[in-house]
């Protein structure tokens, strides 16, 4: 769910190596769709999974327990 909502990679069914081949062969034709991919996924844990970003939630949970 996540690579589709943020648009980060590729997705196909499993033990699928035609439509993996088909996706693999349309990345490396379509080599500016594939830059735009770059990085988005880490971009994307380190914006809500990252150490600070979790502490400032676990903080704040915390506060609204009192």
């Amino acid at each position: 769910r996540i690579i589709n909502d943020i648009n980060c990679g590729i997705i196909t069914k499993e033990n699928n190596g035609k439509e993996l081949a088909k996706e693999i062969e349309y990345l490396y034709r379509n080599r500016d769709y594939l830059l735009s991919l770059q990085g988005k996924g880490s971009a994307y844990v380190k914006e809500h999974y990252s150490r600070e970003k979790l502490v400032t939630v676990l903080a704040d949970e915390l506060r609204s327990l009192k």
